[in-house]
């Protein structure tokens, strides 16, 4: 007999998928964030902390997806 048949179907957990890659995304952003302005001595305009942010969330979604 067929081996799949026997198994309980596998459950797709897309939820946590989701929960991770904002985790990960805010926690990036966040310290992307931190770094770069304890570089700068926190001197920074609002432009710069949007821009920091997003590349930090690009960066932790794109770890997400490696690990």
């Amino acid at each position: 007999m067929d081996k799949q048949a026997e198994r309980p179907p596998r459950r797709d957990r897309q939820y946590v998928r989701q929960a991770i890659l904002i985790i990960s995304c805010a926690l990036t952003a966040i310290f992307y964030a931190w770094l770069i302005s304890f570089i700068v001595g926190f001197s920074l305009g609002a432009v710069a902390w949007i821009g920091i942010a997003f590349l930090g969330a690009l960066a932790g979604f794109f770890l997400s997806i490696i690990l």
